[in-house]
């Protein structure tokens, strides 16, 4: 029987198998054609921004996105020869992402050291306008708020049936 492995070793296999970016790194790598794809959660893109000109998709789809085989590709990124970043918040789940990518054969896919949260750390650019269409909130307060308030009265109306 194998013995049982940690996710400490699943991270350490995925990056010895792809490009590790630095936001510096990133940054040149995006100025020189490489397409970043943001795959952190719908609520962390509407309140903190994402990378200008990145392509964003959630983590369970991101293989589909890309495969140029697959019936949901996406032309943005469906190019194996492509230089492809994946981002996430702290760059854990975008090495596991990345590794899956090389495995469907993109040679060039890596992700970013840190995740989002080490870009804007770097002081690189963040996007806080309007996301994607399938993401329909913005990123200003008041749409922020508005998100929140709707949430509250929907978990109050959830305690209130209990009662």
């Amino acid at each position: 029987m194998r013995e049982r492995r940690t996710i400490d070793d699943l991270l350490l296999e995925a990056r010895s198998r792809i490009r590790r970016y630095t936001p510096a790194e990133a940054a040149a790598a995006v100025a020189a054609g490489a397409v970043v794809i943001d795959t952190r959660s719908d609520i962390d893109v509407q309140t903190e921004g994402r990378i200008p000109g990145s392509v964003y998709f959630h983590r369970n789809v991101l293989e589909w996105r890309c495969d140029p085989a697959a019936s949901h590709s996406d032309q943005r990124v469906n190019d194996v020869r492509q230089r492809l970043i994946i981002v996430c918040n702290d760059g854990c789940s975008s090495s596991l992402a990345a590794a899956s990518l090389v495995a469907l054969g993109f040679a060039e896919a890596g992700d970013l050291i840190g995740g989002y949260r080490s870009w804007v750390a770097a002081g690189l650019p963040v996007d806080r306008e309007c996301v994607e269409p399938n993401v329909a909130v913005c990123h200003n307060r008041q749409q922020t708020v508005s998100w929140r308030e709707r949430f509250s009265k929907f978990a109050q109306a959830i305690q209130i049936q209990k009662s």
